[in-house]
């Protein structure tokens, strides 16, 4: 997989989805949110970060009354392992986990879409079985939910066709760590 995806994802992506790097650090913040306000993720590899939970929605096509048609999850983050694409669904939820399975996996149909229409447009393609596709639950509680993550490490277990992982917000995190525990 060729780092050329970051170069058209930055081109194509307007300015007020993306998620700065600042020094090497990302941050993504739940401004709705009373306790989960923030995590940061230390990066050092060539990454894409957008957020998808803007006060805008994503496809205009939608009618903003109807239920459950909008939901997206708050970010994501584009990079490369070996040689596979990468994609990591991040939401963030305080004390209510709520429908966040849906939410990440209305993220992974976004993606989805979004790597089809560079596939077509731009000349690169994009192999789908080097995409792999993690979710992240980043959420206030004292432990994660049973089987999802050890003090030893970070493990992503399947939920209902999406490998998922949950850890506490308002933290830094280290980019790498995720990176690690992803089997390729």
């Amino acid at each position: 997989m060729s780092e050329d995806i970051f170069t058209i994802l930055d081109e194509i992506i307007t300015p007020y989805f993306k998620i700065q790097n600042s020094g090497g650090v990302i941050k993504i913040e739940e401004k709705q949110a009373p306790k989960c306000k923030f995590v940061e993720i230390q990066t050092s590899k060539k990454i894409f970060a957008l957020s998808l939970d803007q006060n805008r929605n994503v496809f205009n096509c939608f009618e903003d009354g109807v239920k459950n048609i909008n939901k997206k999850n708050d970010a994501i983050i584009f990079f490369i392992k070996k040689d596979s694409l990468i994609v990591l669904l991040i939401e963030l939820k305080s004390d209510n986990r709520g429908k966040y399975l849906k939410q990440l996996k209305a993220g992974r149909n976004f993606v989805e879409y979004l790597l089809r229409q560079i596939d077509l447009f731009y000349n690169i393609k994009i192999d789908p079985s080097k995409i792999v596709y993690r979710g992240i639950l980043f959420q206030t509680q004292k432990s994660p939910p049973k089987g999802t993550t050890r003090k030893e490490g970070l493990y992503f277990r399947d939920r209902n066709g999406l490998y998922c992982a949950s850890l506490a917000c308002n933290t830094m995190i280290k980019l790498q760590k995720i990176k690690d525990s992803i089997s390729i």
